[in-house]
Parts: structure tokens; sequence; C-alpha cells
């Protein structure tokens, strides 16, 4: 019992160490609203291209293209290429409709994507093709998420903290629309653990190495892409939001990431398969695919999600099937401080999120759904393979030597 309460003090101690830095941490990043928008003249706004990859995503691409062909941004200096990955829903149909109501001819290109090559993933692949398909002289590339719902404003928006800040990269992180309870759990505790392992204010620093972008919401200035060597260098990645954004600041460029829920918002994943089918094809990728780390991480992730409400629990179960002593008593006390703290250290996420300020005390739920997602992801990779959408994306051919072949331009 003496292990468990020295244990437990530990944890609610380095939890209220947490609790102060999210405080901190949300303070020091505010957020991207409507209005957040520098005074131009139509003349100097730039070209930008849209590139938008679309694999089996009848459900809601419609509003994400009808979203940008809206932006308050001129309409002969926005395009949108959107890539059908070949999709096997009715995702085509629905761009063809899309496409035929369209105006302007000029302004939506509906390109029909390759099969993909040896060694590349989906969304790179897609990605690479719809860049290749646009005029390399346009100086900046908008690359949108086929699941989200943008504010006329965002790229506005978007611009103008790159004017701002002179950054290279702006990424802007969506808000989660969420229903049910695992759904608003689990985003809850793996935007946490995100923005724990990545701190925008020290990813917005040149002078520190973290580094993160949000793939759904990405403008890139198209020199900078072309010189860390764009999508081609990240053939191989999942997550290749992450890895984008590791080579733009290694390479000297700056980034400008800002949470921006009013701006852009996305579905979370469906059902408990869906999230889990969601989570488990990038959770061991962002492990490096090292061992060590995911062991760590479940290891400390169940005794630090768990322990302060068994602690907790376990001192009233004593407390009432035997006398109360100190020892219940201090069990009760520190499992208490621990859940408190936890909760703390939760709720920035919880008020940017928009729920119920009760989700606070949801980690041992959302952290255990993400944690079976990891070990389904790692159980994935130890298969040789990573599966997303109906598509099964064999790891050895991901890491094959035909992999390091680069594509003629």
């Amino acid at each position: 019992m003496l292990a468990i309460v020295l244990t437990a003090t530990f944890v609610a101690l380095l939890w209220a160490r947490l609790a102060v830095r999210s405080i901190l941490l949300a303070k020091q990043s505010p957020r991207l609203t409507k209005t957040d928008t520098m005074e131009f003249t139509e003349t100097n706004l730039p070209k930008v291209i849209a590139i938008v990859p679309a694999h089996n995503e009848q459900a809601g691409v419609a509003e994400t293209i009808e979203g940008i062909l809206a932006q308050n941004w001129p309409a002969d200096k926005l395009q949108l290429i959107v890539v059908d990955d070949q999709s096997t829903d009715q995702t085509p149909t629905v761009l063809k409709e899309i496409h035929d109501r369209e105006p302007s001819a000029n302004r939506l290109s509906i390109l029909t994507g390759a099969s993909r090559p040896p060694g590349w993933a989906g969304k790179t692949w897609a990605v690479h093709q719809g860049v290749e398909a646009v005029d390399p002289t346009i100086e900046w590339l908008w690359m949108v998420d086929s699941d989200m719902k943008l504010s006329p404003n965002a790229l506005a928006v978007a611009y103008s903290e790159a004017c701002r800040t002179s950054a290279d990269l702006v990424s802007l992180t969506a808000g989660v629309d969420a229903r049910s309870v695992a759904q608003k759990a689990t985003s809850l505790a793996m935007i946490h653990l995100l923005w724990q392992l990545y701190p925008l204010p020290h990813v917005n620093n040149p002078a520190r190495p973290e580094a993160l972008a949000h793939g759904a919401f990405l403008l890139i200035k198209r020199e900078i892409y072309d010189r860390i060597g764009g999508m081609e260098s990240l053939r191989q990645e999942i997550i290749e939001d992450i890895r984008l954004a590791q080579r733009v600041k290694s390479s000297g460029g700056v980034l400008a990431v800002r949470g921006a829920p009013d701006l852009t918002r996305t579905d979370f994943y469906g059902d408990l398969k869906d999230i889990l089918n969601g989570l488990r094809k990038n959770a061991y990728a962002g492990m490096d695919y090292m061992p060590h780390k995911f062991w760590t991480g479940l290891i400390f992730g169940i005794i630090f999600t768990w322990l302060p409400l068994i602690t907790f629990l376990l001192g009233i179960t004593l407390s009432l099937k035997s006398a109360v002593s100190v020892a219940t008593i201090a069990m009760t006390m520190i499992g208490m401080i621990g859940m408190t703290f936890q909760a703390q250290s939760l709720l920035p996420i919880v008020i940017y999120l928009g729920i119920p300020k009760w989700y606070a005390f949801s980690l041992p739920l959302g952290g255990s759904i993400y944690m079976w997602a990891c070990c389904l992801s790692v159980l994935d990779y130890y298969r040789g393979r990573v599966i997303w959408r109906g598509r099964n994306f064999e790891i050895d051919k991901l890491h094959s030597k035909e992999a390091e072949v680069r594509i003629d331009k």
C-alpha cells in the first residue's frame, strides 16, 4: 500500500506540473479568428493553387470544394485541383457533378490519379500529382484535406499570418466536430498528447527544434516546397505533415502553426471501430517505428492515465470495507488531487474543442482508446501493413529499394 501511495503522489505531482504547463501554453497560443485579416488590395494578393487529395470521400468532399471556391479571395487568383486518388465509392460522380456546375472552368480541375508507384504512401502520391500539374511559377500552394469545413476567410487569415510572421508554411489546426462520448474523449486525449509533445510556442520558435503541421490545412510557399524536395522527399511517410514541417524548419524556413477552430473544422472518426482504424494507421509511425518508444509510452500512459482514478477508488473501497485509516484517507486524497490536476491539464483542450467541461475527467476512457489504437498500429506494422480506407500499404514496399528511385519530372 505504501508503494501505491508513493507512486500516486509522484504521479499527482507530475500532473500538477503538466496542469501549470498546459495553462501557460494555452495563454501563449492565441487562436486565429475570422477577423484576423490584414488589409490588402487585390493587386497585392498572390495567386494560390489549392490541392485536395480525395480517396473515398463522397460524404464530405463537396462541402470542402464549395468552401474553397467561396473564399474571400479574387476569383482569378485562386484555382483548385482535386486529385481523385482512385476512389472506389461515389467520389468520382460527386466530383463530376460539382465540376459541371462550376461556371468558370479555369477555377476547378479534376485530376484522375495514377496508380501508386512502389515506395509511395497514398496521400503523398496524390498531393505530388496535384503539385506536378500546376504552374510552377505560382507562389503559394494550399493543401486541404477533403473533409474540411472552411470559413470564407480561412485563406485570407492564413495568408495574413504568413505576411505578419514572414512564415514559409502556415498551418491551421482545425476544430473537431465530435458527437459521441468516445469521439470527444479520444479527440481530447489525442490533442492533449500532441500539444504536450509539440507545444505551439516551441513549434513557432525558429530557435527550437520542435516542428509540427496539421496536414488538413497547409499554406506553403512553392519556393521552399521545392527546396525541401516536395512530396517526393516524403513519399514513404504516413505522418507526412509532421515530416514536412520538420524539413521546412530544418532548411531554415519559418513555421506559423495556429489554432483556428472558428476557421477550419473537421469531423472526427465515426464509431469506435472507425476511431481505432483512423488512429492506428499513423500511431506507430509517430513513434518512428521504435519498440522502446511504444513500450515506454504504453507503460507510462497506463500509469499516468489510470493511477489517480484507481488510487481514489481503492481508498474509498478500503474505507468502506474496513475501518477508515490514515492510509485509506491518504490514498483517497492523493487520488483526488491527481484527478483534479489531470483534469486541469486537459481543460484548455476541452475549451478549445468546445465540449462540456466534465470531459476533462475523461482521460482514462480517451487515453485507453488511443493506447488500444497504438497496440493495433504496432501489430499492423509487424504484419507488414498499414490499412486505411480499404487500402493496404505494405511496409516492406514503402521502405524498399525501389522507393529510393526518384521519379523524373
